[in-house]
C-alpha cells in the first residue's frame, strides 16, 4: 500500500518539475526524494515521471495521480487534525451527568471551564440521580458528573469545584417573599421541599445546615424536579434551599440568606479513562479554587 509520505514527495516533485527544488521545499536530501518517488512507482507498478538530465515530466499516469493527490493529502491532513483535536479534548463531546439539585448556571460554570481553551467541544448533559452516577462512570456512559454530595458507590475521584452562597426559593405568594434578604431564623418552622427523605445525604446536609444556623425545618418529599434544578415549591407554602446564583422559574422568588453558609458543587470522575477535556476541566477548576 503506497504511503502518504511518498505521495507528498511525488506531489512536490511533480509541481516543481525538479528533484532539487522539491528536496529544498520538503527539507529533505535529494537522494531521499528520489528514493520516495521510486518506491511509490514500485508500489503502483507504473512510471509516474520521465527523468532526464535536463527536465522532469509527468507520464500520463503521473498526471492522473497529480490531479487527485493534493485533495487526498488535504483530506488526510484534515482527518489527522480532527483525530488529534478529539484526542486532546479540543473537539468532540464531553458527557456530563447532572443530579437534580444542579441548575443550569452551574452547568454553565463547568462548560466555561471546559470551553476556555476548547471552544469546539460539545457538552452533552444527562440528568441522573446520584445513585446512578458510580455505575454510569464505570460503564463510561458519562465522562463526569456534577453533584452536591458524594454519590453512593465507589467513584475514583470526587473534586470540589465551587462553594455557592445559599438562598431560599419561595413561592411568590409566600409571606417571606416580600423580603430582599432573610436571616436563617426567619425560616424556623418552615416546610422544606426535598427530593429524598431524611437519612439520605443531600437532605441531611440541608437539614443540618439549617439547624446549625437556627432554623428547624420540616422536610416534605417531592419527586417532582420542577424547573431549572429546583424542587417544585409552587404547589404549597413551602421553601427550597438553593444556590444564590439560581434564576427562578415563573412563580418562584429567590431570596438571599444572610451569613456564610454555602452549598458545594462537586465533580465525580474517573482518571482511569478520563479524556484530556475532563482532566483540563478538573485542573482549571482546582486552579480557580487556589489548589
Amino acid at each position: 500500500m503506497p504511503e502518504l509520505r511518498h505521495l507528498r514527495v511525488f506531489v512536490a516533485v511533480a509541481e516543481e518539475r525538479n528533484f532539487t527544488r522539491a528536496a529544498e521545499r520538503l527539507h529533505l536530501a535529494q537522494q531521499a526524494v528520489s528514493k520516495s518517488v521510486a518506491q511509490l512507482e514500485r508500489e503502483l507498478g507504473v512510471r509516474l515521471l520521465n527523468r532526464s538530465t535536463r527536465e522532469v515530466t509527468l507520464t500520463a499516469a503521473g498526471a492522473a495521480l497529480l490531479e487527485e493527490a493534493p485533495g487526498l493529502l488535504r483530506g488526510a491532513e484534515r482527518a489527522f487534525a480532527h483525530a488529534r483535536a478529539i484526542g486532546q479534548g479540543e473537539e468532540g463531546r464531553l458527557r456530563l451527568g447532572v443530579s437534580p439539585a444542579i441548575g443550569p448556571e452551574e452547568v454553565e460554570l463547568l462548560s466555561r471551564a471546559a470551553h476556555a481553551d476548547a471552544p469546539e467541544l460539545t457538552i452533552a448533559v444527562t440528568p441522573m440521580w446520584p445513585a446512578d452516577v458510580a455505575s454510569a462512570l464505570r460503564a463510561r456512559t458519562i465522562d463526569l458528573a456534577a453533584l452536591r454530595v458524594p454519590p453512593p458507590g465507589r467513584v475514583e475521584q470526587l473534586t470540589p469545584v465551587a462553594e455557592l452562597p445559599v438562598a431560599a426559593a419561595l413561592p411568590v405568594d409566600h409571606p417571606l417573599a416580600v423580603r430582599d434578604t432573610l436571616a436563617w431564623n426567619d425560616l424556623d418552622g418552615e416546610r422544606l421541599v426535598v427530593w429524598n427523605p431524611p437519612g439520605t445525604p443531600y437532605t441531611d446536609l440541608l437539614l443540618d445546615m439549617a439547624q446549625r444556623h437556627g432554623a428547624h425545618l420540616t422536610p416534605i418529599v417531592s419527586k417532582i424536579v420542577g424547573d431549572r434544578g429546583l424542587p417544585d415549591v409552587t404547589t404549597g407554602s413551602a421553601i427550597a434551599l438553593v444556590p444564590a446564583i439560581r434564576h427562578p422559574p415563573r412563580g418562584v422568588k429567590i431570596v438571599v440568606l444572610e451569613g456564610t453558609a454555602t452549598l458545594p458543587l462537586l465533580v465525580a470522575w474517573s482518571p482511569t479513562y478520563a479524556g484530556t477535556a475532563v482532566a483540563r476541566l478538573i485542573a482549571r477548576a482546582a486552579s480557580a479554587r487556589g489548589g
